[in-house]
Formats: C-alpha cells, sequence, structure tokens
C-alpha cells in the first residue's frame, strides 16, 4: 500500500519539492529527501516536522474526530466515534509501516483518545503516563531512544507547562496565536536539556520558525491524505486540485529564510548527562513552586541541589574509562579521553573545532590529540575492526566487533555465511540506504548490529589494569 502511494505521488502534477515533502511528511519515505534540507530544518529547530510522531498523529486525531463527528448523534456515539479514530489511526500506523516513532505516538493518542470513553474524564499526565509505561512494557530499550525521550518529554512539557502560560484574549486571532506560543514554548522548554546534550546547538529563532510552519503544517498534512486519497483511487490522477505546491513553498522558503539567520543558532554548546538531569529536576521544582509555593518544596530543591554536586564529585572521582564510537555525519570519528587529553581516531585529517571545542569541554579534557584511524584495535579481550572497501576478513575471530567505515563495497550475505561477529557497529560514515539493506542481512541471521543514527554514540568501558 505504501509504495503503491509512492508510486501515484510520483506521478502526480506537483512539483518535485512538493512531491518529496508529502513522501516525507505523510508517509515517512524521506529516500528522496536531500540532506541539505533536514539539515536546514534540524538547524532552525524544526526537524520534527519531517519525521512523522506525535505532531503529525495528533492532527490526524483531530482530523478523524472531525471526520466523525456526525456518529456523536447515535446512541453511545462518543464511544462510537472514539472506536472509529483509533481503529482509523492505527490503520495509517500500518500503512506508513509502523516505525517506531509512529508506534509510539499512536499508542499515546489511543490512550487520550480512550480518556473520551465514559464518563470520567482522566488528567492528560496520567494518559501520557499510562501510554509510556505500555511501550516500555512492550520494549524496555525505548528508554534509551532519543525519539522517545524526545517525544514524551515535548507532550509532558505541553501537559504541565502549557496550562501554566494560559491567557483568555478576546480577539480570536490574538488567542490562537497566544496559543500557538504558549505551546512551543511549552515544548522547548522541556526538550532544551537534551536537545544541548545530544546536538550541542540550540535554535533561538523556534518561536519565530513555528510561527511560521505550524499554522500551515496542518493544511499541508489534510490536503496531501485528501489528494493522495483521490489519486489512488484515480480520480484525474494527474490533476492537482488543492494549492499543495503553494504550501511546500511557504514551507521551504520560510526554513531557508530562518536558517539564513546563522548568528541567532547558538552552536557549541555542551552539558553533560549528569547537568541535563540536575536541569529536569530544576524544572519540577520550580513547577512546584509556581503551582503550589511552600517551605517543603524549597527544603527539597536544596536538599536535590546539595546531593547532585556530590554526586557529580562521586562520578568524577570514580569515573570509568571509555572508548566511543562518534556519530558525525560522514566520518568515522573513535573518541578516548584518558588523563586530560582527548585521543580521537578519524579518517578525517583534521576535525573542524566547531565540533572539537564542545567536545573537549563534555569530556573536561585540556588537550586535543588526533590520530588517522587504524585498521584495527584491542579492546579488553576483543578486537575492533574497521571494515572500509580495502578490508581482508582471513584473520577473524567469532568474539571480534566490527565497525562498517565509509559505504564499503562488500557483499554481506556472503560475507556472513562463514563469519559471526559479536556486533556491527553501523557509523555516521555511511548512508542511509546502505544500512538499510545490511539491517536486513543481520536479522535475517540473527548478527546483533548498532546503529548510531538510531541510538546515538556507542561506547566500550575499558576493563582496568591489575
Amino acid at each position: 500500500m505504501k509504495q503503491f502511494a509512492i508510486q501515484r505521488i510520483n506521478e502526480a502534477g506537483w512539483n518535485q519539492e512538493t512531491k518529496e515533502l508529502i513522501k516525507t511528511m505523510l508517509l515517512g519515505d524521506r529516500t528522496g529527501l536531500e540532506r541539505e534540507t533536514s539539515d536546514r530544518f534540524a538547524q532552525v529547530g524544526v526537524i520534527h516536522l519531517l519525521a512523522i510522531s506525535g505532531l503529525h498523529i495528533g492532527l490526524f486525531m483531530l482530523f478523524f474526530r472531525w471526520l466523525f463527528s456526525p456518529l456523536k448523534r447515535l446512541k453511545r456515539g462518543i464511544e462510537i466515534q472514539s472506536l472509529c479514530v483509533i481503529i482509523s489511526l492505527w490503520c495509517y500506523a500500518v500503512l506508513v509501516g509502523l516505525p517506531p516513532s509512529v508506534f509510539r505516538s499512536v499508542v499515546m493518542f489511543t490512550a487520550f483518545q480512550l480518556g473520551f470513553i465514559g464518563s470520567q474524564r482522566y488528567p492528560t499526565a496520567y494518559l501520557l503516563l499510562l501510554s509510556m509505561v505500555v511501550l516500555l512494557v512492550l520494549n524496555p530499550r525505548l528508554i534509551l531512544q532519543l525519539g522517545f525521550q524526545l517525544s514524551y518529554l515535548a507532550v509532558f512539557g505541553i501537559a504541565t507547562i502549557k496550562p501554566l502560560l494560559h491567557i483568555v484574549f478576546h480577539n480570536k486571532i490574538l488567542h490562537r496565536f497566544w496559543e500557538l506560543t504558549t505551546v512551543t514554548l511549552a515544548a522547548q522548554i522541556a526538550v532544551a536539556p537534551l536537545t544541548v546534550y545530544y546536538f550541542n546547538q540550540f535554535p533561538g529563532l523556534f518561536l519565530v520558525a513555528n510561527w511560521l510552519l505550524l499554522p500551515i503544517i496542518g493544511y499541508f498534512l489534510y490536503g496531501s491524505f485528501i489528494e493522495v486519497l483521490r489519486i489512488a483511487f484515480g480520480l484525474f490522477p494527474t490533476q492537482t486540485f488543492l494549492p499543495l505546491d503553494f504550501f511546500a513553498s511557504w514551507i521551504q522558503k520560510s526554513v531557508d529564510w530562518v536558517a539564513q539567520q546563522e548568528s541567532f543558532v547558538f552552536k557549541n554548546l555542551s552539558i553533560q548527562k549528569i547537568e541535563a538531569l540536575l536541569c529536569y529536576i530544576v524544572l519540577f521544582f520550580l513547577f512546584q513552586l509556581w503551582i503550589k509555593s511552600s517551605k517543603r518544596v524549597l527544603l527539597y530543591s536544596a536538599i536535590t541541589g546539595i546531593g547532585l554536586i556530590l554526586f557529580m564529585w562521586y562520578s568524577e572521582q570514580h569515573l570509568q574509562e571509555k572508548i566511543w564510537v562518534w556519530h558525525k555525519y560522514k566520518n568515522t570519528y573513535l573518541i578516548h579521553p584518558k588523563n586530560g587529553v582527548l585521543h580521537i581516531y578519524t579518517s578525517e585529517s583534521l576535525p573542524q573545532p566547531e565540533f572539537t571545542a564542545p567536545i573537549l569541554r563534555y569530556f573536561n579534557s585540556d588537550r586535543l590529540s588526533v590520530e588517522p584511524l587504524q585498521k584495527e584495535y584491542k579492546i579488553n579481550n576483543q578486537r575492533l575492526l574497521i571494515v572500509d572497501g580495502s578490508w581482508i576478513f582471513n584473520q577473524f575471530r567469532e568474539d571480534d566487533i566490527l565497525l562498517v567505515h565509509n559505504n564499503p563495497k562488500i557483499h554481506m550475505d556472503r560475507l556472513f555465511d562463514t563469519l559471526q561477529p559479536a556486533l556491527v557497529i553501523l557509523d555516521a560514515s555511511n548512508s542511509s540506504g546502505y544500512k538499510k539493506r545490511w539491517k536486513k542481512t543481520f536479522q535475517t541471521r540473527g548478527i546483533p548490529w548498532y546503529d548510531t543514527q538510531i541510538s546515538g554514540a556507542y561506547f566500550f568501558i575499558l576493563e582496568k589494569q591489575e
């Protein structure tokens, strides 16, 4: 069904940029989207628009609620409407392939929709927690995925922070504008520490970008959905009836304009994991103080702050030595902080300062040592082998770990006819198309793999020498 819809979109009369945006935002197919486009969306803080997740599923939930609203006139109409909405959301999720971001979002909004059934209305935070518990029971490793963390933090922020900023304006346009602003602010406040921790930058014009884009995104998604349904049924398949080219052009030009304001993108920011956690604890206590000011909350805040400071000091004294496989676009980086020196092993001649500066701060290192990437590294009792186009595997051992580097022209099916590595690591030097094919081979043959684009940097904990 998904491939059929993609084929119909490719045959339609829209321009190419519009087609790629429709395939990306409606069907989750980013194969034809240029890397520069996704980079610009990330730079201005709206990369979430290109990944089908909470925003898209929430908009479709509203659309299906409107579509099935006449059912409320029937006996037990609210229950029937809710059931139709839930079934429609899951059908859409199956259509786009049920990727993890869509699955967790549909579970989340299914919980919301179930909250409308019956006379009792449950708080949004309770429904969020329910959906999160269901997902973690099904797959506990979801808690480690960045998309899972950002999705739930953003929605928790909207559910808890937005009501504190609520102001009623009698002017309907001004009221809608303020609602959009508070939703954006609440979500951004909630994800800011994690954004800085993972991406080392913060988009200063995130409000401007969302003001320009969010009002149009709903129309673009709804219009795309209706138009794709029309051409899928063969009704004037080469004609266009809705101004999707205009909407797509507005989205692209808005992102391009905001991306050009580079002085408002705050780069080279760096915080450590414990500092990000401290930010969220501070946010939690500020929230408690806002809704109910009390000496007890102040006392708990002070105790927590002192405890975190002691924990940070203890962590610094007992820090485990690690070697990291870092995620950096089109490059392979092994990073080994040791005795105040940050050792970087890379195929790149000299890493750019905008990359090394935050890394040095992150690892509290004073000096930088850049060395060429070798073919093999001994880590504890295992070998880390760099698999590139010149790799020779006649000396392979069963407990070896493979780091695939720079799209090697190797037939993976033949390679793993005889080899069974302990782990295969796919870093950012490999393209998405290659990785997608390789993962099918790994899954078929039961080979464990790790993709830094999905799960973040991979690290080895070095055993202490006796």
